[in-house]
């Protein structure tokens, strides 16, 4: 468990074919609606981690991935 606000990312580790690969991708979810974090993962074609996690990771998978990080986020505000 961790904290993030939108526009942030984390990094996800994965090994493919035996060497440790490394992506970032944004989170999908918003912290202040939704119960779970989640993050969306393309499909590229090509994509050497894209793919391998569509082909690779179940729901209950564990992964490790850094904490979030990234300044590209909302202002706060009223609305």
């Amino acid at each position: 468990p961790f904290s993030y606000r939108a526009g942030q990312f984390c990094t996800f580790k994965v090994t493919v074919d035996g060497k440790p690969l490394f992506r970032s991708y944004s989170m999908s979810s918003a912290p202040e609606t939704d119960a779970e974090f989640t993050t969306t993962v393309k499909r590229v074609p090509g994509g050497a981690v894209s793919n391998w996690m569509h082909d690779n990771i179940d729901e209950g998978d564990e992964v490790e991935l850094t904490v979030p990080t990234g300044r590209f986020c909302l202002r706060e505000g009223d609305t």
